[in-house]
């Protein structure tokens, strides 16, 4: 279930009732995480949301389990495979933006609405989310995420080197603490 409400609601519900939840909502996890996570903790049960940032990779684990003694300075990636499958057909293909965004859609890569992917905001809960294990003490998240209406989408003058453009910002989300 995506989206913040009735899925909120129901996560307390079930935690409330010392139930172990497992979620891949990562709007829910990015606003209340903290919440939900203080919740199981003081009702002894489980909330895992592994698959709420880069489904495939297990990436929540580490970052609380095998790295929690490492002193993490940085998290870099690309979180939005989308995105990432719309910048490389720029890139690489030549296409345009549309016409790369159209083929995604088409093979099923975008949402019927894309505009969490395009506009930032997917990439953006996915670094909340891992820059909240890693970084538990920052005061402040900064999310580098361009919108495709504050500025076009421009072609990269090279495959080596991207501009500072919509497209880098969505390419890789890194946060530094």
């Amino acid at each position: 279930m995506g989206g913040i409400e009735p899925a909120h609601t129901y996560i307390k519900e079930a935690l409330q009732a010392n139930k172990n939840v497992v979620t891949a909502n990562k709007d829910l996890i990015a606003v209340h995480g903290g919440e939900l996570l203080d919740l199981a903790e003081e009702h002894h049960c489980d909330l895992q949301f592994e698959a709420s940032v880069a489904g495939a990779i297990p990436i929540i684990h580490p970052l609380k389990q095998s790295l929690a003694g490492n002193r993490i300075t940085e998290i870099m990636g690309i979180v939005n495979g989308t995105t990432n499958y719309i910048l490389t057909r720029m890139t690489e293909d030549g296409m345009e933006f549309s016409e790369a965004l159209a083929k995604a859609t088409e093979l099923g890569y975008a949402e019927a609405d894309p505009t969490a992917d395009i506009e930032g905001y997917d990439a953006g809960r996915k670094v909340a989310i891992m820059a909240s294990i890693a970084f538990p003490r920052a005061s402040r998240i900064f999310r580098r995420a361009t919108s495709a209406t504050q500025r076009k989408w421009a072609k990269p003058s090279s495959c080596s080197a991207l501009p500072a453009t919509p497209m880098r910002a969505l390419k890789s989300a890194c946060i530094r603490c």
